[in-house]
């Protein structure tokens, strides 16, 4: 068991470490909700700014109200929307979509070469190759969730060695601390 002037030590010491070692975060707010989302450098980052251009990459710097997204300077007062990646619908997406006209198409073909040729007339052709086609549409809309900044979210740069800093000084009118 540690005695307490060890203890005591190493707080000190996980507390420099903090400060010595803090970094610059992107951080996305949702009011209502307890989870952040968290964007560090080396990150993808996917926006939309105000003048309508659309920004993605990987980030490369992150500096106090600045971020810098595959070497072009975003500033976070411009920042109008944030998309997230959703991974199953992005790896998902693409199969259903693909395999929906593979099975449309073979079945196109077998009918065609081996049966009567009246496969438009069929329903047991239309309903799955129909269904499995919109499925990988739809997930592809829905692969990226979007983050309007203003009506319900808020993003800010935070610095995470700034938690073990004193307070600044504010001073009044008069002059005195």
């Amino acid at each position: 068991m540690l005695s307490t002037s060890k203890t005591t030590v190493l707080l000190l010491l996980c507390l420099l470490c903090g400060t010595a070692f803090g970094q610059h975060t992107l951080v996305l707010d949702k009011p209502g909700r307890i989870k952040r989302l968290h964007y560090n450098v080396g990150d993808p980052l996917y926006v939309k700014l105000q003048n309508g251009q659309k920004v993605e990459g990987m980030i490369s710097k992150i500096d106090s109200g600045k971020i810098v997204i595959n070497e072009y300077l975003v500033h976070v007062t411009e920042i109008d929307k944030v998309y997230k990646e959703r991974p199953l619908f992005s790896i998902f997406s693409p199969f259903f979509f693909v395999g929906g006209l593979i099975y449309g198409g073979s079945y196109l073909l077998n009918d065609v070469v081996f049966g009567d040729g009246r496969f438009l007339s069929r329903r047991s052709f239309w309903f799955p190759t129909a269904s499995a086609v919109s499925s990988g549409l739809l997930m592809r809309f829905l692969a990226y969730r979007r983050y309007k900044i203003g009506r319900c979210c808020e993003v800010k740069t935070i610095h995470l060695g700034d938690f073990a800093k004193p307070p600044p000084k504010v001073k009044n009118e008069s002059g005195q601390e």
